[in-house]
């Protein structure tokens, strides 16, 4: 069983694991936080659909949205499927050690769920882009943030 300690409303993890191999490692880290791959084709749908106004990775607001379209107040979070666990396409959980990566995918979580609530209360509509429906279709992404954008502009 997982034992997670709470200290100050957050998750502390237990150390992390060595890596399992070289490759594990550099592909490891290899991630980044910013200009990924489904941001990067996110903004560049949205610069073709003639949506602009928008700025990457605002890193005054609470969780740096990877978009952020501050007259409106939209935060728009294109979250990877594996790291924020979609719930669309269930992405694969590691089979090695198991411990860690439960606290690691639950401290991501409640990550998330605070910043959604703390931009609510600043005011902000946080929303959520999963890389696998921005790859599916990139349209029906720029479709939903024209809409909510529409709609505050109302």
């Amino acid at each position: 069983m997982i034992q997670l300690f709470l200290k100050m409303n957050k998750i502390c993890l237990p150390p992390a694991p060595p890596a399992a191999s070289p490759a594990v490692r550099s592909s490891m880290r290899g991630n980044w936080s910013s200009r990924t791959k489904p941001e990067v084709v996110l903004a560049d749908e949205l610069r073709k659909a003639g949506i602009k106004g928008f700025r990457l990775n605002c890193k005054e607001l609470p969780g740096s949205p990877d978009l952020a379209f501050q007259q409106t107040k939209l935060a728009v979070f294109v979250h990877g499927c594996f790291w924020h666990r979609c719930p669309y396409c269930q992405p694969h959980f590691p089979n090695s050690n198991q411990e860690y990566w439960e606290a690691k995918f639950a401290r991501n979580k409640a990550r998330d769920a605070r910043v959604r609530t703390q931009l609510r209360k600043e005011g902000w509509k946080p929303i959520t882009i999963w890389a696998c429906q921005l790859k599916k279709n990139p349209r029906r992404a720029v479709l939903r943030i024209r809409k909510v954008l529409e709609t505050a502009n109302e």
